[in-house]
């Protein structure tokens, strides 16, 4: 059976971009939270580091989930 057409989809490039989207937009979202710790970091390092551990806490968390 073919995934893209079992799931809804109207065809196999449609799913495709879907999928990429849901990858880049993970990526992209890691990119801004990680770009947001180090503009804070020369104001406020304590709270940059903080906001990084949760970041990190977040990541092995999810790869946790994954196993």
């Amino acid at each position: 059976a073919d995934i893209a057409k079992v799931m809804g989809f109207e065809s196999n490039d449609e799913y495709n971009e879907i999928m990429f989207l849901r990858e880049i937009t993970h990526t992209v979202n890691a990119f801004n939270d990680m770009a947001d710790i180090v503009r804070l970091y020369s104001k406020k390092p304590e709270m940059a580091e903080q906001r990084l551990e949760n970041l990190l806490s977040e990541v092995l968390y999810e790869d946790s989930d994954s196993v």
